[in-house]
């Protein structure tokens, strides 16, 4: 059994490779399930991953790495339940330090397990911080963003089709002089044939031979520490229009977050309406989309999962939420507060930590 170890920023683009990847080989008949992780406790990668039907399992309100027997848990219950020949695990997109408070423990209890760490970077955000306009403000943003690179076994650069060949060729080398020794990787993650060649490389080399980071903990809270979480479960209802009321409610809310020059990591939504679902996303850098959006699709409720992950304070994050909620609300529409948490990531402290 292969477990596939995935870490990388917020906004990476992990969700969409590891969906595109699992369609793949269940298509080609290899069996495979996700684990999701989120510091938060309602996750949409967990509600996409279900509307899929990808078999998953979740590790919510803390990280892996502090929440390692539940970790774990959920790939013993994995493997006894469905024997996947491969595991996708991926880890909240502010963690690092995975090859020694993961991949160092699992191989000493679990030795059978092969494990491969690969890392995501978004692209574009890549090519802004060599040029020095990356829209991160805090110093220690970027050291938990670079220590993630440092670790990586695999390192993937996402969303590569946004790049031109001049930028590719930048970050390229910039890469290779800075973490010698990775696998690299240019993709774009919807793109099948562009997931077959990570897929490829996955299948033939394990992680063995990784070292555990130098890692200063107290730099790497307050990192975490610097960014606001947000998470939200609405139901709005709005006769016929409660989608496309629901569309405007995301853009307003990503504009709002926009306008005041915060950095988003990521903002995640999943939508649904009865059997219909959609998952939009946005980062700092751009608006992708999993499906095209239908604004015509008529409905008097939907169900919105809201999922903000922004560079500032959760009382400023809840402020501009609830202001966006009151925009909706004059244009008739009736909102029912489902769930809701904002707050900021507490201290990393992993159950295990195996050093050099």
């Amino acid at each position: 059994m292969k477990l596939c170890l995935v870490g990388g920023f917020l906004g990476s683009g992990k969700t969409t490779a590891i969906v595109t990847a699992s369609k793949m080989v269940l298509r080609e008949g290899v069996s495979a399930a996700v684990i999701s992780n989120d510091q938060g406790s309602q996750l949409v990668d967990t509600a996409l991953f279900s509307s899929l039907n990808i078999p998953n399992e979740e590790i919510k309100s803390g990280c892996f790495c502090c929440h390692y027997e539940k970790f774990s848990s959920a790939v013993q219950h994995l493997i006894s339940s469905m024997h996947p020949d491969i595991i996708f695990a991926e880890a909240v997109g502010s963690c690092a330090d995975l090859v020694a408070t993961i991949i160092k423990p699992m191989l000493h209890i679990e030795p059978g397990i092969k494990i491969t760490l690969s890392v995501f970077a978004d692209g574009q955000l890549l090519f802004s911080l060599l040029e020095g306009r990356s829209s991160f403000v805090s110093d220690d943003v970027r050291y938990v963003y670079k220590k993630q690179l440092e670790e990586a076994g695999i390192l993937v650069v996402n969303k590569s089709d946004n790049l031109t060949q001049v930028e590719i060729d930048r970050v390229r080398s910039h890469l290779e002089s800075e973490y010698p020794g990775k696998k690299l990787l240019f993709q774009d993650s919807r793109d099948e044939t562009s997931v077959k060649a990570w897929l490829d490389l996955i299948n033939v080399i394990g992680d063995r031979k990784l070292r555990s980071l130098d890692m200063n903990y107290d730099t790497y809270a307050r990192g975490e520490a610097a960014l606001a979480w947000l998470d939200a479960s609405i139901m709005l209802q709005s006769k016929e229009t409660a989608i496309s009321r629901s569309y405007e409610l995301m853009d307003n809310m990503y504009h709002a977050i926009s306008s005041q020059r915060l950095a988003i990591g990521h903002l995640k939504f999943f939508l649904r309406s009865g059997d219909w679902k959609q998952k939009i996303s946005y980062t700092t850098l751009e608006k992708r989309n999993t499906q095209t959006l239908t604004t015509n699709k008529l409905a008097d409720h939907a169900t919105l999962l809201v999922n903000a992950r922004v560079e500032t304070d959760p009382d400023k994050l809840k402020k501009i939420f609830f202001e966006t909620l009151n925009k909706n609300l004059e244009l008739g529409c009736h909102i029912e507060m489902l769930d809701f948490a904002s707050f900021r990531p507490g201290f990393p402290r992993p159950t295990y930590r195996l050093a050099e």
